[in-house]
This record gives C-alpha cells, sequence and structure tokens, in this order.
C-alpha cells in the first residue's frame, strides 16, 4: 500500500501512536496493523529500527510477544550491517548485540507455551542469516590442527566445563571419576576468579572474531590455554555461553564436544558460535536436534561438527524404595517453575484421573495438590535436591588450576 508525500517523521508519529494505542488495548490487532505498515514504510535505517525496537521492547515489557518481532530485528540489524561496511565494529557488534537480546528475549521465546522460534524457526531466523555482521560473527575460523586420536600409553586426560550449572553432570562425572583409563577435571568458568569476568558479556564476545578486543582476546587465551592444553578432551555442558566462550580460541589438538539440552535453541548463543572449532554436538533428542539444524542450518555443512543424539543418562535406582500402598495413587511432577514444564497439563491429568477415583494426588516435590484438601501442616513431603546438586567428589571452592 503506497504512502505518498508522508514524511519519516510524520510515519514515526503515527508508528509511536500506534505502539502506545496497542499497548492500552487488548483488542489491539488494527493498531499492530498500522504500527506495521508505517514502520516499513520509513526510508531513515535508524529511524525506522528505533521506532520497531521501541515498539518492541514495550510489548516484551508488558510480557506480550511483539507480532512485529523479526520486523524490528530485521531493522536493527541493517544498521548493524552499514556500520560494518563502515568499518565501525564497536557500534556494529553494539547493534547486532541488540538485535539478538530483542530476538531472544524469554518473554517470546521461553515464557510462552509457544514461541515465535518453534512456530516458524526456519523463517524466524532468516533475519540473522541476511545479515553480514551476524554471518561475520559466526564465520569459521577453524583450528591449527585436527583434534589427537585418543592417547596410548596413558589415561585420557577428560576436562568437563560448565558454567554454574551442573544438573545434569553427575552421572557422567561418577562414571569418569572411578574410570581407570580416565583422569577427569571439572572447571566451573562461574567460579574460577579468572575466568568468572572473562568469560561474560555478549558485545565484546561478537567483537573478537572480528578483529576487534584484541587485549580480551589475549586475555582469553591466557586463562584457558592451560586447560587446552592440559586436556585431551573438552567436554562442554550446555551449548551456551560457556561454549561461545570457549570456541573464541584455537583448542589446537583438544578434542571439543558440547551437549545440547534445549533451552540452548531457543537463545542467541549458537548463532555466535564458532562451531570450526567443536569436532561433536550431542543433542538429548532427535525433535531437538531437528529444529536445531532448522535454526542453524550451517550444522549440516561440511564444516559442521559431527552431530549424535544420545538421551540424558538418569539414575531410576534411587527412586525403588519402599512405598505405601498409597503410593499407586501419587503422580510425581519433576518441575514447576518453567511454563516448559506445563504444570497446568498436569493438573488436568490430575483432574481427569480424580474423576474416575478421588483418591489420586498430585506431587512437586515441595507440596501436595488434593481439591478440597487445605495445603501444609502434616505430611507435606520435603523437596529433594533443593537448589541442584553438585557431583560428587567436586569440591564447592574454587577448581584446580591445570598445572
Amino acid at each position: 500500500m503506497p504512502l505518498p508525500r508522508i514524511s519519516d517523521e510524520r510515519l514515526a508519529t503515527v508508528a509511536r501512536w500506534a505502539s502506545d494505542r496497542q499497548a492500552r488495548s487488548e483488542r489491539s490487532s488494527a493498531m499492530e496493523w498500522l504500527l506495521g505498515l508505517s514502520g516499513r514504510h520509513i526510508q531513515d535505517a535508524r529511524l525506522k529500527a528505533d521506532v520497531l525496537v521501541a515498539a518492541a521492547e514495550a510489548q516484551l515489557t508488558r510480557g506480550r510477544a511483539p507480532r512485529h518481532l523479526t520486523d524490528a530485528c530485521a531493522a536493527e540489524l541493517a544498521c548493524a550491517d552499514a556500520l560494518y561496511r563502515e568499518g565501525a565494529t564497536t557500534a556494529a557488534t553494539r547493534s547486532l548485540s541488540k538485535a539478538l537480546l530483542l530476538a531472544f528475549h524469554r518473554v517470546a521465546q521461553v515464557d510462552r507455551l509457544t514461541s515465535p522460534l518453534s512456530d516458524a524457526p526456519r523463517e524466524f531466523t532468516a533475519f540473522l542469516r541476511d545479515s553480514a555482521t551476524a554471518r561475520a560473527v559466526a564465520a569459521p575460523r577453524g583450528r591449527s590442527a585436527p583434534a589427537a586420536p585418543r592417547p596410548a600409553g596413558r589415561a585420557l586426560r577428560l576436562l568437563v566445563v560448565t558454567h554454574a550449572n551442573a544438573n545434569f553432570l553427575r552421572l557422567i562425572t561418577e562414571r569418569y571419576e572411578q574410570h581407570p583409563d580416565v583422569e577427569l577435571r571439572y572447571l566451573d568458568l562461574a567460579s574460577d576468579p579468572v575466568l568468572a569476568p572473562l568469560a561474560k558479556g555478549l558485545q565484546r564476545m561478537t567483537e573478537l572474531p572480528l578483529g576487534s578486543r584484541a587485549a580480551y582476546g589475549a586475555e582469553v587465551e591466557a586463562a584457558l590455554r592451560p586447560y587446552l592444553d592440559w586436556a585431551d578432551t573438552a567436554f562442554v555442558e550446555w551449548c551456551a555461553g560457556a561454549a561461545a566462550f570457549l570456541t573464541l580460541v584455537d583448542p589446537g589438538t583438544t578434542r571439543v564436544v558440547l551437549r545440547l539440552h534445549r533451552y540452548e535453541t531457543f537463545t542467541y548463543w549458537p548463532h555466535v558460535m564458532d562451531f570450526s572449532r567443536v569436532d561433536d554436538l550431542i543433542f538429548i533428542s532427535e525433535h531437538m536436534r531437528e529444529l536445531t539444524t532448522t535454526v542453524l542450518p550451517r550444522l549440516l555443512e561440511a564444516d559442521a561438527p559431527r552431530l549424535h543424539t544420545m538421551d540424558n543418562a538418569v539414575d531410576l535406582g534411587r527412586f525403588a524404595r519402599p512405598k505405601q500402598a498409597a503410593a499407586r495413587f501419587t503422580v510425581g511432577l519433576v518441575g514447576i517453575g518453567q511454563i516448559a514444564k506445563d504444570p497446568r497439563w498436569a493438573l488436568e491429568v490430575l483432574r481427569r484421573l480424580r474423576a474416575q477415583d478421588e483418591r489420586y494426588r498430585l506431587v512437586d516435590g515441595r507440596r501436595r495438590y488434593e481439591p478440597g484438601v487445605q495445603r501444609g501442616g502434616q505430611g507435606v513431603p520435603r523437596r529433594a535436591g533443593a537448589g541442584g546438586r553438585r557431583p560428587r567428589g567436586i569440591r564447592c571452592g574454587q577448581p584446580a588450576r591445570p598445572e
């Protein structure tokens, strides 16, 4: 629809008015249409991005997924690309970071039963593949040597790396602590006094691949090199900040293995990561492998890591405990603090079960749910493992640094 003789300033005024009205109305489809129409017809790239980004941020602040989220991100990346072509690396990566933080905001991607990414994974992430800046940040930089084969005559040196979250590592670390042919070391980037301040900051992690932040790059190299020189294999838990941080440096002959669970696919981290420095990428389910490779088609290219699917290990033996007869009517809910756990579905299951037999109850690890029964008081089960459990044999203090 052509809009002749309307200045950018007037279109921006209309877009801001529509954004404000949209925020104050539950039935805002007309305002969303007007916002998108006026925003798309603004010719000045910076003004267009400012208008659309401000409108998207306003919606996210109110807990709503913006209809024009990809338009706003694409507009911001158009500004980033213009700056990148001019050689303004810092400004370009600042704009890129802004677009990434907006696109993968948890209100849109995590705190909902659906997300723009899961609804249309290839279409939603197209603006990143179209961006010269985003492509340059994630471009393969390779490594100086291929990963060395398993050593002969000595134990394999295994470095397990994470950033604060070791929830799924206990069985892995227990296995390899007891393995006669493996020497295990554990590195929590969040606990290490040298690495913790370096392993944060999206913008400087995106500047480094573009040739800026030389001093930061030297610090990262110096801090990580002793670990990589010691390890034959580095296993990085979560394909997120720790993995992106590790791929900032050449791993040399160390084999690098990443494990992706689920939430990482709904974040910006895989989009700023150099996968040419990763040897193996493990998915915990086939459907997450399919979704992630749709979001990141470069994982299917020639220089991509080997892809594997392997279920999370679960020790079911600890659930084999003496139980009262009433246990057969107890339904357990594992996790309740995130929408992805879908406690509403669990309550629906309970409702249907109790329609057949009122002895059924639901326990979430902290309290039990029995319609018509007052909560609290006697019989409330204790919550097991509150706060997460550090893998056995790992000290809570500073991890030992390599010699």
